[in-house]
């Protein structure tokens, strides 16, 4: 699963942004590789990894908005496409790996409910298409099957902004997510 997420020129070069900071923050778990701390690290084997970005500085990127709007998440699309580094962050985007299914979970637990049941159903009936699950507190992680969670992208963070006309959402930690089809359970 492939999402297209960048961290810039360093992190194209092997090199970890400044300000990466591991065992803190928003949760990640996907099925490709990442470097961190500088050690190549495959996250299907690694289960979750935790990963904040610290205090970025204005310095490091050719467009750098320090409070967006859900009109400027457009535009920092365009800028980042058009190859320059941009914060808040392009973490998906449209690519040659098929479309973006976002679910963000309900923030309270979920028993295996029919919702659970009918995102993994989709996820093994769709495989060229990339899953990822919004997850706003780390108790709902509890709620969701294993095996969902091994076929999915998985964030621990919520919605801050969304442009639904252009299907680009902001996530509280400040990455921003490109998507073919939201579902807000």
């Amino acid at each position: 699963m492939v999402w297209g997420a960048s961290f810039g020129r360093l992190a194209r070069q092997g090199i970890p942004r400044r300000g990466l900071v591991v065992g803190v923050g928003a949760s990640v778990t996907a099925a490709s590789s990442w470097l961190i701390s500088g050690t190549p690290v495959r996250l299907e084997e690694a289960a979750t990894t935790s990963i904040a970005v610290a205090n970025p500085d204005a310095c490091d990127f050719d467009v750098y908005l320090e409070t967006p709007t859900a009109d400027d998440l457009p535009t920092l699309l365009r800028e980042f496409q058009a190859g320059k580094e941009v914060w808040p962050w392009i973490w998906t985007q449209p690519n040659v790996d098929g479309p973006h299914d976002v679910y963000v979970l309900p923030e309270h637990a979920m028993d295996e409910s029919s919702s659970l049941t009918a995102i993994q159903t989709f996820r093994i009936n769709n495989p060229g298409r990339n899953v990822m699950l919004v997850i706003p507190d780390p108790a709902v992680l509890d709620s969701v099957p294993k095996e969902l969670l091994d076929h999915c992208g998985v964030v621990q963070s919520n919605i801050a902004l969304l442009n639904h006309r252009h299907k680009i959402l902001m996530l509280e930690d400040e990455r921003v997510v490109c998507f073919d089809r939201l579902t807000i359970l």
